[in-house]
């Protein structure tokens, strides 16, 4: 099984918990674990650094859940102000 389907569903991406933590606005690409073995929320440029490798139990891609955002859009049409 190929790396290709190591991915994670999310809604809404989230923040990169190391930018973050050094007061910078990055988007999370993967939900990855550092050689710690703490997971993170991690931008590309992070993964590059902390990350040990894309596969199960290792790190995985995040994908925006689009059927999700259609959902809520949805939604918000119904409520009467």
């Amino acid at each position: 099984m190929g790396n290709e389907n190591l991915k994670v569903k999310v809604f809404p991406i989230p923040d990169c918990d190391i930018c973050k933590h050094y007061g910078i606005k990055t988007k999370a690409v993967y939900d990855a674990r550092m050689d710690i073995g703490n997971w993170f929320y991690m931008c590309q440029s992070c993964f590059e650094k902390n990350g040990i490798g894309l596969g199960y139990g290792l790190s995985y891609k995040l994908e925006l859940v689009t059927d999700k955002i259609d959902e809520d859009l949805n939604n918000l049409q119904k409520i009467e102000i």
